[in-house]
């Protein structure tokens, strides 16, 4: 998942398995915009595949808004 690639660690299993599950949720909804990107459905692409792709959405707007 890109552990040392974006210097992640987690307090525990459970944490790193609820980040997988965000991960993977997130991956095969950007997935499914690019196909339908390539169907000509969607006017951009998204990349998924950064370091704000395994947060849970409080997390991601606690990060987004420096909170």
């Amino acid at each position: 998942m890109g552990l040392e690639l974006h210097s992640k660690s987690y307090a525990d299993e459970d944490e790193e398995h609820g980040h997988m599950l965000t991960f993977l949720a997130n991956q095969q909804k950007a997935s499914q915009h690019n196909r339908a990107f390539a169907r000509g459905e969607a006017s951009f692409l998204l990349d998924a595949w950064n370091h704000l792709a395994d947060l849970p959405l409080p997390e991601y707007r606690s990060k987004l808004h420096g909170c």
